[in-house]
Parts: C-alpha cells; sequence; structure tokens
C-alpha cells in the first residue's frame, strides 16, 4: 500500500524486490517457469532502475548482481546456453567496471566469488572446463586472500574446492 503510495521510495521498493527474490529462491532453479524467468527479469529492470537513481549504493550493485547470479545459473541448470557464455562475459565485465575505484567490502567480495564461480558454471556447461577451471581459481584464490571465517565465505570456498575436485577442501 505504501510503495502505491510513493512508487519513487527506494527504500520501501528495494524491500518489496528483496522479497520477491527471496521468495524465488526457495525453490531450486530447475524448478523456476518461464514466469518466474519474467519475475526475475521484472525486478531486474527495476533494480537497474534504482541503480539509474543511485549509483553510489553499494547494496544495490550486490543485489542488481545476486538477480543475475540468480538469472545466469537458471538459465544454465535449464540448458538455456545459447548466447549464456557471452551474457556472463559481459555481465562480469559489467560487474567489474561498478566496482573499479571501490573498496571491496566482505559483501562485495563474496558477491564478487560468487558471480565468478557462476561464469564458471556457464564456462563449463558451454563444454569448456578449462576456462571454468581458470574462473573458479581465481574465485577460490580471491577468497583465500581474505581468508575471512564468515560461513558464506566457508560455504563458497567449499563449493569452488568442489569444483576443483580439491576434496581436501571440500
Amino acid at each position: 500500500q505504501r510503495l502505491q503510495n510513493d512508487p519513487t521510495n527506494t527504500l520501501l521498493l528495494s524491500s518489496a524486490v528483496k522479497s520477491d527474490l527471496f521468495r524465488i529462491g526457495l525453490k531450486p532453479p530447475h524448478e523456476w517457469s518461464d514466469e518466474t524467468m519474467g519475475e526475475l527479469a521484472r525486478i531486474q529492470t527495476l533494480v537497474d532502475k534504482m541503480l539509474i537513481a543511485e549509483p553510489s549504493d553499494t547494496d544495490l550493485l550486490v543485489f542488481q548482481t545476486q538477480l543475475r547470479w540468480f538469472q545466469l545459473n537458471s538459465e544454465s541448470i535449464r540448458g538455456e546456453g545459447h548466447g549464456l557464455v557471452k551474457s556472463a562475459e559481459r555481465y562480469w565485465a559489467d560487474w567489474k567496471q561498478a566496482v573499479k575505484g571501490k573498496k571491496m567490502t566482505p559483501d562485495l567480495s563474496l558477491t564478487e566469488a560468487r558471480l565468478e564461480e557462476t561464469l564458471g558454471n556457464v564456462y563449463y556447461g558451454s563444454g569448456d572446463p578449462a576456462k571454468a577451471r581458470d574462473a573458479w581459481n581465481s574465485s577460490a584464490s580471491k577468497l583465500r586472500a581474505i581468508n575471512s571465517r564468515n560461513l558464506s565465505f566457508i560455504a563458497m570456498q567449499a563449493i569452488l574446492a568442489h569444483h576443483l575436485n580439491q576434496k581436501e577442501d571440500a
């Protein structure tokens, strides 16, 4: 109701789209319908507009990247590989440009690791395991350099170790 009264309120809009994304994330990506993918695209458009209005908002940048991460993973799992590598590479380049000059907080670093892991997944799914390993190794080395005991970091490190067949770290 409040959002209808003030559709320019980015705090309310951000909260609304985050709850939409959380709801979507409760289902595994292989169960997402075309309708779900359309809802992700709608949310992405809203977040993109919010970032244009507030380009220095790192929380929005992280959220935008989480959305794209969801989309890329889902498209990869659903076998929608047509143009997916180019899309993932373009988004990776956009991300690198967006964080250029920003202090890499733990949240930004973890988001970057997730995005790079997804890039590796896309490469792997497209039949390029060498590029996949390069992306996963790059992401893993960045996380190791941070040396965080945060559970999200540990989980991401375990996922990357699994991808890299490093059983002792998985």
